[in-house]
C-alpha cells in the first residue's frame, strides 16, 4: 500500500487557505529539535526551500534516496518534491521557505535559473572562494534580517535571496561542468535527479 506523503506550508503545521507569508526563515534546530532531529518525508506545493548548513551534518532524502550533508552546504528543494532530512544534534544554519510565485524565476521556467531551480541541489560552498563566502553571508544576513522588523526589510530579504540563489546556481553549474569534463564527458543534467555539486 502506497504511503501518503503529507503536504505542508511549514513542516508539521496544518495547511489551510491562502499562505499568509511570502518568505519564512528559521534556524534548522528550532524545528528539527522538536521532531528528534528528523524531518519526515513531506512536500510543499507552493513553496521553494533553501537550507543553509553552516555546522553539523545530516542526510537529505529526495525520491527515497538519502544523500549526506556536510557543513557549508546549500540545499535547494523545488515545490511538490517529496523530501525529508535527518540532522546531527550540532547542526546549525537556516531553512528558508519562499512562495514560488515570489521568486525571481519560477522553478521550471525557461530561464537558466528557473531550469536550475526545477531540480533539488546540494551545493558545497568553498569558503576559500569569494562566491562561496558571499552565498553563505547572504543567507546568514537573510536569517538575521528576517528576525528583525527594520526599515527596508522586505527589499533586503528579496535581495539576499536572489543573490544567494543566482550565485549558488552558478557555483553548482560550474561544479557539474567541471565534473563532466573530469569524467571525459559533457555534464548532463537530469531534471528528475538530485544534483550534488
Amino acid at each position: 500500500m502506497a504511503r501518503i506523503v503529507p503536504t505542508y506550508e511549514l513542516y508539521g503545521e496544518k495547511t489551510g487557505g491562502k499562505p499568509d507569508f511570502w518568505l519564512h526563515c528559521e534556524t534548522i534546530p528550532s524545528r528539527s529539535s522538536l521532531h528528534h532531529w528528523e524531518i519526515r518525508p513531506h512536500r510543499h506545493d507552493s513553496f521553494f526551500q533553501i537550507l543553509y548548513i553552516d555546522s553539523g551534518s545530516g542526510e537529505a532524502m529526495f525520491s527515497n534516496v538519502w544523500h549526506p550533508i556536510e557543513p557549508q552546504s546549500v540545499i535547494t528543494v523545488p515545490p511538490s518534491l517529496d523530501h525529508g532530512f535527518r540532522f546531527s544534534r550540532d547542526v546549525g544554519g537556516f531553512v528558508i521557505t519562499v512562495l514560488s510565485s515570489h521568486l525571481k524565476a519560477f522553478p521550471g521556467d525557461r530561464s537558466r535559473l528557473g531550469e536550475w531551480m526545477a531540480s533539488p541541489h546540494l551545493t558545497k560552498l568553498d569558503m576559500d572562494d569569494e562566491d562561496g563566502r558571499y552565498v553563505a553571508a547572504c543567507l546568514q544576513r537573510l536569517g538575521h534580517e528576517f528576525a528583525q522588523q527594520r526599515a527596508g526589510r522586505n527589499d533586503l530579504l528579496e535581495s539576499y535571496l536572489t543573490s544567494a540563489l543566482l550565485i549558488a546556481a552558478r557555483l553548482s553549474s560550474e561544479k557539474q561542468e567541471d565534473q563532466g569534463a573530469a569524467d571525459g564527458a559533457a555534464a548532463r543534467v537530469d531534471p528528475a535527479a538530485f544534483q550534488v555539486a
